[in-house]
């Protein structure tokens, strides 16, 4: 059977590296994940749709039955292709609201990138890879030095943001509709821990490829963030920032809500 190719789209913080752990789990040493956002040639075909997902794997067999290339279109220039049975797409969404305080973490951290590199940690890699434990130590330093943050430039981040999430999301809801291209559409706020063996199920029958593990077994044996993993993902520094801003967030969330609505994504 040939390797089938998911084309991910997504909002940043939406669930992409989430739904790249659950199909580790499901095809193991045949899934091959493409992060796309490298820093050389060297490490990463920059095509689209991904070149090196054809090498041998280190599977006794050799090659993947599943590959998935990251992007966010940051750009919005992404070519549409047309689908076939081995070239899917799967679309990731998000409430902007959510989204957006979620990437609050990510704007701190690019606003104490230079303390940051001071301690080794590269903010390129930890952006391109999300290593938890880099981003766990990056919030540490982010809540130590609590970086000054004006108005105006919160509300730059905050515009782009929104030009971003609306841009994208009109532009994949439509793909998502057409008939002609085979997607599978994630919102995250669908998602949860007592979802999971749904989901992965679902994600096996659109993929159409026989898992290499029992479903409910590849959910058992996931890694799991721990408690004090997950608390050292908050920051104080993001929390505070949120709530000065609050309204302004709120009221940008529900403009683009009302814009949105007629698409009805869920």
């Amino acid at each position: 059977m040939s390797q089938l190719h998911l084309l991910s789209k997504s909002i940043p913080r939406a669930g992409h590296h989430y739904t790249a752990g659950i199909l580790r789990a499901l095809y193991g040493e045949r899934f091959f994940y493409c992060e796309f956002y490298q820093p050389s040639a060297g490490v990463c075909c920059k095509s689209t749709p991904c070149l090196k997902r054809f090498r041998q794997g280190s599977h006794p067999e050799g090659n993947y039955i599943v590959s998935m290339q990251k992007s966010h279109d940051f750009k919005l220039l992404d070519k549409v292709y047309r689908t076939s049975d081995s070239l899917k797409y799967i679309i990731f969404f998000r409430n902007f609201f959510d989204a957006f305080k979620s990437n609050i973490k990510l704007f701190l951290i690019n606003k104490a990138s230079s303390v940051i590199a001071e301690q080794g940690i590269d903010t390129r890699e930890l952006f391109n890879h999300h290593d938890k434990a880099l981003f766990r130590r990056a919030l540490a330093i982010v809540d130590r030095e609590n970086p000054e943050i004006s108005r105006e430039q919160f509300e730059k981040f905050l515009t782009m943001c929104a030009y971003h999430y609306v841009r994208f999301t009109e532009k994949w809801g439509t793909v998502a509709r057409m008939k002609e291209v085979s997607s599978l559409v994630v919102n995250y706020d669908e998602l949860s821990d007592r979802a999971e063996t749904d989901f992965a199920e679902k994600l096996v029958g659109f993929i159409g490829r026989e898992p290499l593990q029992d479903v409910r077994q590849a959910i058992l044996q996931m890694p799991r963030m721990t408690a004090e993993e997950k608390k050292a993902e908050t920051s104080e520094a993001a929390s505070l920032l949120f709530n000065r801003f609050q309204a302004e967030i709120t009221r940008c969330s529900l403009l683009i809500e009302h814009r949105l609505k007629p698409m009805n994504l869920r």
